[in-house]
């Protein structure tokens, strides 16, 4: 089964990167029992399966690099950008807003 890649399954993968992401930072953040070792393997574990696997999947695709730099520019920046504006809302709506004052 072939993914065909757009600016939508960029958007999608950026949400997902941020419905996955934020609250595993905000679980880890506060689990004060968990070990540097079990963070690391965790963050590890978060980082392929909310960012690099949707990345190669959904936002380069197979055929990345016979493609014009801009169009894959372009998806990036569509990830990047729902990425953090999806997270951000999540951080906002969902989790204490104390922790966003420096």
């Amino acid at each position: 089964m072939t993914i065909r890649v757009s600016k939508t399954t960029a958007m999608v993968a950026g949400a997902w990167g941020a419905l996955g992401i934020v609250p595993i930072n905000h679980w880890i953040k506060h689990a004060i029992y968990l070990s540097a070792f079990a963070s690391a393997i965790l963050w590890f574990v978060t980082a392929v399966v909310f960012v690099f696997v949707p990345a190669n999947l959904l936002v380069l695709g197979s055929q990345w690099y016979v493609l014009p730099f801009r169009v894959v520019m372009g998806r990036g920046l569509i990830w990047m950008l729902s990425y953090g504006v999806l997270g951000g809302l999540l951080n906002l709506l969902l989790f204490d807003r104390a922790s966003l004052h420096w």
